[in-house]
């Protein structure tokens, strides 16, 4: 996600990022929406190994507002900590079963949210389930941009580990670290 908005802001002006960035909230949302309680579907997420002993940083919003301001931050080209993303957890959201509610990051040049919000059935966030991840990008004169995939499990996170180590043996910085 960070290469695209790399990208992205490289080519043209970003107006603004939205997505859904915890793949963990979005498991418990999803089985939430299939009819099982808030406490059932942690168990099953934390059981499947997608969500932690501790799934507070998940859970709280936290996670998915430090993303948001590491892209936010990327985006516009100056540091946006996650201090200013007005944020709220998924932790006592009813979820009616057949709704769709998700843990939705986005930002703008003005202001970072990260709330769980009921998302219509027309909207592409909608198609996340499990521990599906999306980001939509909007570049000023060329549309929005969108990414998906999986974003918990221990084959997606040992695939990060090893792209990032890759990157590293081939003596190339992370691109929050800057050049050289």
């Amino acid at each position: 996600m960070i290469e695209a908005v790399t990208h992205l802001a490289a080519t043209g002006a970003i107006e603004g990022i939205r997505g859904i960035v915890n793949a963990t909230t979005t498991y418990i949302l999803s089985a939430m929406g299939e009819g099982r309680s808030y406490d059932e579907a942690l168990r099953e997420a934390q059981e499947a190994g997608y969500a932690e002993a501790d799934p507070s940083f998940d859970v709280d919003g936290r996670d998915a507002a430090q993303k948001l301001a590491i892209l936010a931050s990327v985006a516009w080209g100056r540091w946006r900590p996650e201090t200013d993303v007005m944020t709220s957890g998924i932790v006592g959201v009813p979820v009616a079963t057949g709704e769709t509610v998700r843990l939705v990051a986005e930002a703008t040049r003005d202001g970072m949210t990260v709330s769980p919000m009921p998302v219509a059935p027309n909207d592409p966030l909608a198609r996340t389930a499990g521990v599906e991840s999306m980001l939509e990008i909007t570049v000023t004169g060329a549309g929005v941009f969108r990414m998906s995939g999986p974003g918990a499990g221990g084959r997606v996170t040992a695939g990060a580990v090893y792209a990032d180590l890759a990157r590293l043996v081939a003596d190339e910085r992370p691109i929050l670290f800057g050049s050289r």
